[in-house]
């Protein structure tokens, strides 16, 4: 019992003492107000074991395609509850608007339950170069589908992340 305490303990510090790490800018072209919202999952370790290839094996490919696509609409429109008041607005998935900067979500791990340590990446997609990097994670979930836990690990750090952009891009009045 004493070793459950103090391991549930350790686990609280550590999560309370894990601070979002920020280089470069996440400042927008001054005329813009459009962000595109893409997924990069090529650096990820699911599980502390696997790839997102063999993840999509296990959970079933077409399930994690799903999961991944409700997940980032899911983050697209808490981001712009969260952005309603600056200048920002995050282009849904769903939609080919150009515009001149692309956010990654890239995740570096990621558990089942939608616990995550995440980058957010901000690119000129004119010059390919990178504006702004802030790495954060999320919590997840208990119980729920792949997507429903997916979603619910993104939650917290969609907060943290609107919170970078609102300080790097002037509220608008």
């Amino acid at each position: 019992m004493k070793k459950k305490i103090l391991l549930s303990l350790f686990l609280l510090v550590s999560i309370a003492g894990y601070s979002q790490k920020v280089t470069g800018t996440f400042s927008l072209p001054e005329s813009e107000k459009f962000l595109d919202l893409k997924w990069d999952w090529s650096k990820a370790i699911i599980d502390k074991k696997l790839t997102e290839k063999e993840w999509a094996t296990v959970v079933g490919e077409k399930t994690w395609e799903e999961a991944k696509h409700e997940a980032l609409l899911l983050i697209a429109r808490e981001m712009n509850e969260k952005l309603a008041n600056s200048r920002i607005m995050i282009v849904s998935p769903e939609n080919d608007t150009k515009t001149a900067c692309t956010l990654y979500i890239t995740p570096l791990e990621y558990e089942k339950k939608g616990k995550n340590v995440s980058q957010y990446i901000l690119v000129d997609n004119k010059t390919g170069e990178q504006i702004g990097m802030c790495e954060t994670y999320g919590i997840g979930g208990k119980i729920g589908s792949v997507g429903n836990l997916l979603g619910d690990g993104y939650e917290e750090a969609v907060r943290r992340i609107a919170g970078v952009l609102r300080k790097y891009n002037k509220i608008r009045k």
